[in-house]
This record gives structure tokens, C-alpha cells and sequence, in this order.
């Protein structure tokens, strides 16, 4: 199985979207290692972000992801190692260096 990284992500969060923008110019160093679901918390994703965004998005419309882990804060990452354990969580704005270390650790997992 190849590790995952999760971002629940609002667009009504401006460290949201700066945190998806972030992962998208990331992606495509790590797609063929690293299983990527970015999850919009709203039910509408507004079109000038869709153009931006080259990474899949996913909506949460029945909030059973955000319950099954508990999120809080937007945005949220969830780092789960190829043997699906949680090995990294953090809500709040991230750093470039940050989610690249993170993801790096991931990778290198696989």
C-alpha cells in the first residue's frame, strides 16, 4: 500500500487554500509515491481555485471523514504511513519546509 496524505481543507480559510496551493506545486514530486486526498469541507468549490489546483479534490459532504478524525481546524493534515498508521497530524498553517519534510518522510516509507 502507498503512504497517504490528507488535507481537509476550507475555502473560507485563506491558510486553506495557501496550504492546498502549497501541496499542488508539490504533488508531482511525490504522485507516484504518495497517495494524495485533498478535502474540501464546503459542498461548492469555488472555480478560480478548481483552475489552480491540478491534484484531485474530494468533498466531505456528509462530514464522515472529518468525524472519523476528528478535525477541528482548517486546514488539517494527516500523514498515514504505508502500513495505515497515522504517523503525523497538524492543523493550522504549515510551512513549505514543513510539508516537504513530512512528505519526504513519507515517501522515503514507501
Amino acid at each position: 500500500d502507498m503512504p497517504v496524505m490528507i488535507l481537509f481543507w476550507n475555502e473560507k480559510s485563506e491558510d486553506s487554500v495557501k496550504v492546498l496551493k502549497k501541496v499542488n506545486e508539490l504533488y508531482s514530486n511525490y504522485e507516484d509515491k504518495i497517495k494524495f486526498f485533498m478535502i474540501d469541507t464546503t459542498d461548492e468549490l469555488d472555480e478560480n481555485i478548481k483552475n489552480e489546483i491540478s491534484i484531485d479534490i474530494y468533498y466531505d459532504l456528509y462530514k464522515e471523514a472529518i468525524n472519523e478524525y476528528r478535525i477541528k481546524e482548517y486546514p488539517s493534515m494527516i500523514y498515514i504511513d504505508k502500513n495505515n498508521e497515522v504517523f503525523n497530524a497538524k492543523s493550522g498553517f504549515t510551512s513549505t519546509d514543513a510539508l516537504e519534510a513530512n512528505l519526504d518522510i513519507l515517501s522515503e516509507n514507501f
